[in-house]
């Protein structure tokens, strides 16, 4: 038997989402070659390889399939062998999403597959001794690929896979003229699809001048050009620039990171236009490390910075911010553009999950169940992201480790949470009338809200302009009073979840009108007469001293009113008299017949609490609070003190502009 060693070894586990159950085999595409001396090594990889074959196979017969809930994930295993790991990932055509896994252990080799929620599964490894790192998809649905080869001994690639019912074609395109480099990590790094139609990219070797550049291909493979990224002392130039994560960005400009620093020990960013030519704007911050790169819903560029732990946005004009993100991947795909506007990144550290950026810099993170370890030492979390074609975020979730060649590492998708979004306004009922309460639906709302609030507002017309915020009107109800009069009156209603929050208005209920009540007047018959709105609340204790109002607040009193107090009886008069000035009340009060009375300035409180708290009322005393208003109907709330002391109160009309009551109410 010839020695044979083997160079890739895949195992897929995936398929589901309605395929045929034939197609939940395990399927493993393998690659040889004649290597003296090592068969029994390979042996022992092919071993291993199967046994993890029928552990995924059976794990995934077991397994529902189901779509994660909102901020969670669903991932699946993908074993490996020694130093097999996976790189970048892309959405292709027919809702294709590829992954790249390769290897540089001792040769560079690698392959791309590509999975989807109904179709088979597509697979193809790449040229000899080449290992994919980066994955985009061009204007003609081609996929496009770049290939670092072994140790410089070949020229390195640009790879275009093409499918054709269900078989991938990939050729593969040299990029002459570049410094050789003996590393097996130098070569083509990041791939976008850009102007002209044509695919640019990063290169971590400079060319035959020792000139780093942004390499430039058409889809024939030819190589159009290579933009060089110029050298210098000054702020906007890198001393050895290393152009690093790519995108295009929204006038069809291609953006750029760069790892190199300035004389000042910046990192930068860069920009070529549609000519080709090139500017760099300097990092604020020291140490960046400027790493992923894309477009946001905004119209600037924004990008990560795993050396500070930062977000950062750049416009066109060379404005940074910078925003706190704890934990972000120095992956090349590590930003992607959420449907609902947000940039979402991966977080590694300290504890793994995603983060989100809104245009206005609001961060989020969001911290779902991984799969667990299966070996000590390994890193757990997302790395490399993009927005999937079904709205989920597809990752890869790389646990490399060359210690343990049958290490298992996981592909997933995370099912973004998304806020609420209103579909059906809430609806406010009530009458419109001082002295009703309006009631406010919380209406109807998708993506799962979790809490709703409200805020009770107050309009100047029933059409809702001017509205300001009713201070303290905070629950699902509210109480109309005489200041809400030719005004409109409407609820907003805060619908919150995970993702964030949302706003929906009820029709404003308007204009507030008086309440009509029928006073019988003697000759003239019932005639309608509105009360005034005021209610209240009290705190009543009984001792052996008598009956005690501990606390006396009424509520919804207009301004202009006048509050009165009349107390008749034993225990009236106070110990002490009240402050005046804290109560505004005046009046002497005489031995056991009490009077006081207060005009009201500002509303809708007033605190009675200082005048009655020092009252002591005995069997038979008689404590009276009415409040009038000019042209309505007063209100009265009396408190009595009945045999054994036991209190009572009630409520009743008084004339309009008396204390008098009024027989029919």
């Amino acid at each position: 038997m010839p020695d044979v060693a083997l160079l890739a070894v895949r195992v897929d586990s995936r398929l589901g989402w309605g395929a045929p159950v034939t197609n939940l085999l395990c399927r493993t595409t393998w690659r040889l070659s004649v290597q003296p001396g090592i068969w029994p090594q390979t042996a022992s990889h092919l071993r291993k390889a199967l046994g993890l074959c029928l552990i995924a196979w059976c794990a995934w017969c077991g397994a529902a399939r189901a779509d994660p809930a909102p901020g969670q994930v669903e991932e699946w295993a993908v074993p490996t062998t020694t130093e097999w790991r996976q790189f970048e990932l892309a959405v292709g055509e027919e809702g294709y999403v590829w992954f790249l896994q390769g290897s540089s252990y001792v040769w560079n080799r690698g392959s791309a597959e590509a999975i989807s929620r109904s179709g088979p599964p597509l697979l193809d490894a790449l040229g000899e001794h080449a290992r994919g790192i980066d994955i985009a998809r061009s204007a003609d649905g081609s996929m496009w690929i770049t290939e670092q080869h072994e140790g410089g001994e070949e020229p390195d690639t640009i790879g275009r896979l093409q499918t054709h019912g269900g078989h991938v074609d990939l050729r593969e395109f040299p990029i002459e003229g570049t410094e050789e480099f003996e590393s097996r990590y130098a070569g083509p790094l990041a791939i976008v699809a850009g102007p002209r139609g044509h695919v640019w990219f990063t290169d971590t070797r400079p060319d035959v001048q020792h000139r780093q550049f942004v390499g430039e291909m058409a889809t024939d493979g030819h190589l159009v050009a290579r933009h060089i990224v110029p050298t210098g002392a000054g702020p906007n130039q890198a001393q050895e620039p290393a152009p690093h994560g790519i995108a295009l960005g929204p006038e069809g400009d291609v953006w750029f990171t760069d790892l190199g620093v300035n004389g000042q020990g910046h990192n930068l960013i860069g920009r070529f236009d549609s000519v080709g030519e090139v500017q760099e704007f300097p990092i604020p911050s020291v140490g960046a490390e400027p790493t992923a790169i894309a477009a946001g819903a905004d119209g600037a560029m924004w990008f990560t910075e795993p050396g500070k732990n930062r977000i950062g946005r750049v416009t066109d004009k060379g404005e940074f911010e910078e925003f706190a993100a704890p934990g972000v991947a120095p992956s090349l795909k590590g930003l992607a553009l959420g449907p609902e506007g947000n940039l979402w990144f991966a977080e590694r550290q300290p504890t793994p999950g995603f983060g989100s950026i809104s245009p206005a810099g609001e961060v989020r993170s969001y911290k779902p169940t991984f799969a667990p370890l299966s070996l000590p030492g390994y890193g757990i979390g997302p790395m490399s992201l993009v927005l999937g074609p079904d709205g989920d975020i597809w990752f890869t979730d790389p646990r490399p480790d060359e210690y343990y060649p049958e290490a298992v590492t996981y592909e997933g998708r995370f099912a973004i949470p998304l806020p609420p979004r209103n579909t059906g306004i809430p609806i406010a009922t009530g009458a419109p009338l001082v002295g009703e309460v309006l009631s406010v639906s919380t209406g109807s709302w998708a993506n799962d809200a979790t809490s709703e609030s409200y805020q009770w507002q107050q309009c100047q017309d029933a059409a809702g302009a001017n509205c300001e915020n009713v201070v303290g009107a905070l629950g699902s109800t509210y109480l109309l009073s005489v200041g809400d009069l030719g005004k409109a009156i409407r609820a907003v209603v805060t619908a919150s979840n995970q993702a964030g929050e949302a706003e929906a208005m009820s029709e404003p209920a308007g204009p507030i009108r008086l309440a009509p009540v029928s006073v019988v007047t003697p000759g003239v018959g019932p005639a309608p007469i509105a009360v005034v709105g005021a209610t209240i609340s009290s705190l009543v204790r009984r001792s052996a001293r008598g009956v005690s109002i501990h606390a006396l607040l009424l509520h919804g009193v207009p301004a202009g009113s006048t509050v009165s107090v009349i107390c008749r009886g034993k225990g009236c008069a106070p110990r002490r008299s009240a402050p005046r000035q804290k109560s505004r009340l005046h009046d002497p009060c005489k031995a056991s017949n009490c009077r006081w009375s207060v005009r009201v300035t500002h509303g809708p409180v007033v605190n009675l609490t200082s005048l009655t708290r020092p009252m002591h009322l005995r069997h038979g005393a008689r404590l009276l609070v009415v409040v009038t208003y000019p042209g309505l109907i007063g209100r009265a709330f009396e408190f009595r003190v009945g045999r054994r002391g036991v209190p009572s109160a009630s409520l009743s009309c008084r004339a309009v502009g008396s204390v008098e009551r009024i027989a029919a109410c």
